[in-house]
């Protein structure tokens, strides 16, 4: 029996058989969708009917009301339409399936759900009405049926974005192009399992694939992640589309913003604003992670990969966080990270091709149930300057001394410089207070620092071509 979700509802009837041959509808005003950019349609329903017999359907026109359509299929959306061929609903020409809600399963109210994108592209301008109706057969049965409720119906934006976690290889080239060519509102990490990009990075994927219950040896078998879902059967291209248009839908428990600090200097310092949407009291895990948005075939080859896993922070496990959250509440992590030079070839540092195609992806993810939660990207407006060992160079160790530093400190290496290096003194604020050059064939230069307040100082000496660095920390004191 249809209970009611609060003081008002439409429905056919409460604990009253409605009629046979019933024509049922209510209609809505007019909704300019051009005002939306991902619009969607919600609404909670109940069905108590003669199954497949009896069934509701939801109608849009986009012509005033002068002509309707069906909205929806059974299998699209989320517990959109439940049955086919429902006897009592009318045979539209866009519904020759007959498609709709019916039955007497329901004990609680289900809220169903439907993507707009296509009746706002076809409105193009005009508005757009909206008509929940109810239709039976001559034969209702001997039984108490209350027929159909709806109640509060939203229409707006989609809020939740998608994340794929694509596991692939460098000659999958024809799942790559699909994955890289998803829906805008879909975030993508494409994690490398073998050659070059797998060496670059072998930590971050084998950690997530052995998470999800995934191998993926080859381009015949690559495998994709959508929010957490997966069909390790199946490539992503033969049923991302369906979960994605369900997982896009859903209502997303948290707001991810992303922001980037400017201290310390040195460093790219990334701040993470989780906001909770909605209460959630189970444990969630922090993830930050650093991408390559594309990278070229000059680099490693002959395509373009993009959104390529270069790091995950602080790690594949990312940080668990075991609070629990209520709606509105609102907690900050911050995370500063160091920029290596494409030349540093340890284990801890994220090698990149092209530090300008830096961007970074936050998701937060479910402790248990892997279901990724909502996700956020941003690519920041400047790259602090790399740090190199400058070993690469043929350069040797950097000296700085004395450290803390009075009245002078020596700023150079422990053997001559092989070309001519630039070097700077910034202060906490990332202004440039001394700079200066190394000449080929020094040692280094003496620099003053009695025109300097004590405090910390950041040093850089400057690689002149690809303007990579080492970097230190200098205290002066006076």
């Amino acid at each position: 029996t249809i209970q009611s979700a609060g003081s008002n509802i439409w429905t056919t009837g409460l604990n009253a058989n409605y009629n046979n041959n019933a024509q049922a509808y209510v209609e809505s005003p007019c909704f300019d969708l051009s005002q939306l950019t991902k619009p969607m349609i919600s609404l909670k329903t109940w069905v108590d009917a003669d199954n497949k017999a009896d069934g509701a359907s939801l109608l849009y026109s986009v012509d005033g009301g002068n002509n309707w359509k069906t909205l929806g299929a059974v299998g699209k959306g989320v517990d959109w339409y439940n049955e086919e061929n429902v006897l009592g609903i009318p045979s539209l020409n866009d519904n020759p399936r007959k498609a709709g809600w019916t039955g007497k399963k329901q004990t609680d109210w289900v809220t169903a759900k439907y993507n707009l994108d296509a009746v706002m592209a076809e409105a193009v301008g005009r508005t757009v009405r909206f008509r929940v109706t109810f239709s039976s057969n001559p034969d209702n049965p001997a039984q108490t049926l209350d027929g159909f409720a709806f109640d509060d119906v939203y229409i707006g934006n989609r809020q939740k974005r998608a994340l794929i976690e694509h596991f692939t290889t460098m000659d999958a080239n024809t799942e790559n192009d699909f994955v890289d060519n998803f829906s805008t509102e879909a975030t993508k990490l494409q994690y490398h399992t073998q050659s070059i990009l797998y060496n670059d990075n072998k930590a971050d994927p084998t950690a997530r694939s052995l998470m999800y219950g995934i191998a993926v040896t080859s381009n015949a078998n690559t495998r994709g992640v959508l929010n957490g879902v997966t069909d390790v059967n199946k490539k992503f291209s033969l049923w991302g589309l369906d979960e994605a248009e369900r997982q896009l839908l859903g209502t997303p428990f948290f707001d991810i913003s992303l922001a980037f600090l400017p201290n310390p200097v040195d460093k790219l310092n990334v701040q993470v604003k989780l906001k909770a949407l909605q209460t959630y009291t189970k444990d969630v895990v922090l993830h930050i992670v650093m991408v390559e948005q594309d990278i070229n075939n000059a680099q490693v080859g002959t395509t373009i990969y993009r959104n390529v896993v270069k790091k995950m922070i602080p790690s594949a496990a990312g940080k668990t966080l075991r609070d629990d959250w209520t709606a509105g509440q609102e907690r900050t992590y911050n995370e500063s990270i160091t920029l290596y030079d494409v030349l540093q070839s340890t284990s801890l540092a994220p090698k990149y091709y092209d530090w300008n195609k830096l961007k970074i992806v936050a998701f937060v993810q479910d402790f248990a149930s892997n279901e990724v939660l909502q996700a956020a990207e941003s690519i920041p407006a400047t790259i602090p300057s790399r740090v190199s060992s400058l070993a690469d160079d043929g350069q040797g160790s950097v000296k700085l001394y004395p450290n803390p530093a009075t009245s002078e400190v020596f700023i150079g290496f422990d053997q001559e410089a092989v070309r001519t290096y630039d070097w700077e003194i910034q202060n906490i604020q990332g202004q440039i207070v001394q700079h200066g050059t190394i000449p080929k064939g020094d040692m280094g230069v003496q620099v003053r620092t009695t025109d300097l307040p004590a405090g910390m100082y950041i040093v850089r000496i400057l690689h002149p071509q690809n303007k990579s660095s080492w970097v230190g920390k200098l205290v002066i004191k006076q």
